[in-house]
């Protein structure tokens, strides 16, 4: 197997250049720094604690931080430092305390040598040691839960494989560098937990689901969620876990038991850290790492019909939002076809304006003269003789109205109309009985013709 540095490129391809420090070594607060190195835009330095032990690789902040800021990180950063002080760093590496130099904060962890597992030079090995080296990065995680700390998301980029099994650099410092440009899986980036997307805060239980997906992806290099125009989240949302015996069928199934629980859509299903470090302690101790053979048919047949299940719900529910949909636009053009055609009241209010709109002296351009309003017209030329009397004085009012026949296209109403004459220096009234025929256009009525009924 050929190593790499914590970076995932072969420490031959690193860009190294003398420290700035001084040239050679130098000590800054116990460490001596060795060199620095440059690789795809990282800038890292490599050093030792007092000629004594393992490097450590420092990598600067990404951004500068200053003032209040820069006092909280180094506060949160040596708080997290002192709880994990005495846990041995077997899957997670822990950050040392932070150094400034060059105006720039620094992190620094334990510089062991691995490679990426999602590297093209990468080769898996066999079932039973991937098994077995995943545990250092179980116990770990049981580690800083029993200690009250919280793991966090992982940087899937700082992930990596040695002698000694996968590890990480703690994710507590992801936020702050500048992540590798490591090929993932598609969607691996993606995948949060559910409770994230209500605004749930990162809990120990959202540790168990980044874990549950650190083994799955370790064990597959798939996901265990079905990608939507390449995103998880539909699935995790909705709780559909891919079962791992479908890519890796030889799988003990109490392990693909454990990871359904592990990815559960509710938290309080998922195990704890120290339930999930004794199933697989236990499962190393007795080598059950493979299913039987009537295991295997029983789990296809299993994630077969789960399959099928599912593509009758999705088929389901599409039906119904069509039919939804159907229903919605039946009723809505029904109640706009009978709100069109709905048919129109006759009321005072049309007789009114009709006579108004002939009588007005300022509608006499409206007037087309023709023997319906003749009458109308030659009263209302009377009217202007006399303009100063007209003032203030109606030539009809509507007394009383009276529909007398009605059909959805036509209606007769019969009308009691108070004539006004100037007559002798009087004004004289005349109480007479029409007939207006209309005719429906639409959504009104219009008036066709007129009957004066004979004295």
């Amino acid at each position: 197997m050929q190593f790499f540095w914590i970076s995932g490129h072969p420490k031959t391809e690193h860009h190294r250049r003398p420290s700035k420090f001084l040239s050679g070594s130098m000590t800054l607060k116990n460490w001596i720094f060795l060199e620095e190195y440059s690789e795809a835009g990282i800038c890292y330095m490599l050093a030792k604690k007092n000629n004594d032990g393992p490097l450590y690789r420092w990598e600067p902040l990404a951004s500068r931080i200053h003032g209040y800021e820069a006092a909280v990180y180094r506060q949160n950063a040596e708080k997290r430092c002192k709880i994990l002080a005495a846990s041995e760093p077997m899957g997670i590496l822990p950050l040392e305390k932070p150094i400034n130099h060059q105006d720039k904060l620094w992190i620094g962890w334990e510089a062991r040598q691995g490679i990426s597992p999602f590297s093209p030079n990468y080769q898996a090995p066999d079932l039973p040691r991937l098994i077995r080296d995943l545990y250092p990065l179980i116990s770990s995680f049981e580690q800083f839960h029993y200690r009250g700390a919280l793991v966090g998301r992982p940087d899937w980029h700082r992930l990596y494989h040695n002698d000694s099994g996968f590890y990480i650099v703690d994710p507590w410092c992801r936020p702050y560098l500048i992540s590798p440009d490591t090929p993932l899986p598609p969607g691996l980036e993606a995948c949060r937990t559910p409770e994230s997307y209500f605004g749930d805060p990162h809990s120990q239980a959202s540790d168990i689901f980044y874990l549950g997906l650190l083994i799955y992806v370790l064990l597959t290099n798939h996901l265990p969620f079905a990608l939507e125009d390449g995103w998880p989240t539909t699935a995790i949302l909705k709780g559909e876990i891919i079962p791992i015996t479908h890519y890796r069928p030889e799988l003990n199934p109490g392990i693909n038991r454990l990871l359904n629980r592990m990815l559960s859509l509710k938290k309080y299903e998922r195990p704890t850290a120290l339930q999930v470090k004794l199933f697989w302690k236990d499962m190393i101790m007795r080598e059950n790492y493979f299913a039987t053979d009537a295991e295997k048919v029983i789990h296809l047949k299993k994630y077969r019909q789960e399959l099928k299940n599912r593509s009758i719900r999705k088929y389901s529910i599409r039906v119904g939002l069509i039919l939804l949909i159907t229903t919605i636009a039946f009723i809505s053009g029904r109640y706009m076809w009978q709100s069109f055609n709905r048919e129109p009241q006759i009321t005072q209010e049309l007789i009114e304006t009709f006579y108004h709109n002939h009588t007005s002296m300022l509608a006499s351009s409206v007037t087309s003269g023709d023997s319906l309003f003749q009458d109308v017209i030659e009263a209302r030329n009377q009217r202007l003789q006399l303009i100063t009397e007209l003032l203030g004085r109606p030539v009809i009012e509507v007394k009383n109205l009276a529909i007398k026949k009605r059909s959805p296209k036509q209606a007769v109403v019969e009308v009691h109309v108070l004539w006004w004459h100037w007559s002798g220096g009087l004004w004289r009234k005349e109480l007479r009985q029409e007939f207006l025929y209309l005719k429906r256009n639409g959504r009104h009525w219009q008036i066709e013709k007129r009957y004066q009924h004979p004295h």
